[in-house]
């Protein structure tokens, strides 16, 4: 007997919208980040309505963590962005933590300062994909935050923590569900383990693409068969259906 679990762990909105670059800074705070309030409950991090993926420079680098200080302005427009110091470079930045009694979260670890070694294009690559984030407008006036990401070689940057709210309106609900199968040769082979794919969700909530975070090679055509099938609820944005990324872990157990 076999045994397979699922379940939707983290939720990135991703809206396609046009964007442009604002100025940012990058050696100590300006004048909108001085004049901005904290991110609290009373005035949180709005919703963000345009994400884009730092691209890595050719160059070669171990993994490396980058933090970043963003300011937004009333409008929800990125106006600084600023190193809070050098890349640190770091062994893993992924490691087990429980999410709504999952396990499953991307966090820094074993950081440490890079010897004799210049990581700034990593760095600048960043900054330039945050300036052309886009929020929904502050509810009370301009607010900074940190943001943190983890570049590995030869793998795309993950934004590891910052950059949205805490809360971000009810997650999409799985209205049509498909088990994986288990393979047969896996089972054969005794193979076992949890599966995570990112999952793309369009505005209609069906999955249009889904892509392998974590790997188990027996198992890995399995999950991405089943995802592919699955639908959701449209999730909403301003009273407006957007497409989300969900990251969802599928669980092959052995009995």
């Amino acid at each position: 007997m076999s045994r397979i679990f699922e379940s939707c762990a983290a939720v990135a909105l991703v809206v396609l919208t046009a964007s442009a670059t604002t100025g940012a800074q990058d050696t100590g705070p300006g004048p909108l980040e001085r004049s901005a309030k904290p991110n609290t409950a009373d005035n949180p991090v709005p919703c963000r309505t345009h994400y884009v993926v730092p691209q890595s420079p050719v160059v070669a680098h171990p993994s490396l963590i980058v933090e970043l200080r963003v300011t937004l302005d009333d409008g929800g427009h990125v106006g600084e962005v600023r190193a809070l110091g050098p890349a640190h470079e770091t062994l893993s930045f992924y490691i087990s933590q429980f999410i709504d009694g999952e396990v499953l979260a991307f966090s820094p670890v074993l950081e440490r300062r890079p010897e004799n070694a210049d990581y700034q294009a990593i760095v600048s690559a960043a900054m330039d994909a945050v300036r052309q984030w886009r929020y929904c407008k502050p509810a009370n006036g301009a607010v900074s935050f940190d943001v943190k990401f983890g570049f590995a070689p030869s793998m795309e940057a993950r934004l590891l923590s910052g950059g949205l709210a805490a809360k971000q309106g009810a997650a999409p609900r799985k209205v049509k569900d498909a088990s994986p199968l288990y393979p047969p040769i896996a089972q054969s082979a005794r193979v076992q383990g949890r599966v995570i794919v990112e999952v793309q969700v369009e505005a209609d909530g069906h999955v249009s693409s889904a892509r392998v975070l974590r790997s188990i090679p027996l198992l890995d055509n399995a999950a991405i068969d089943a995802v592919l099938q699955w639908q959701f609820t449209p999730t909403l944005v301003n009273g407006k259906p957007v497409s989300v990324v969900v990251t969802t872990a599928l669980t092959f157990t052995l009995m």
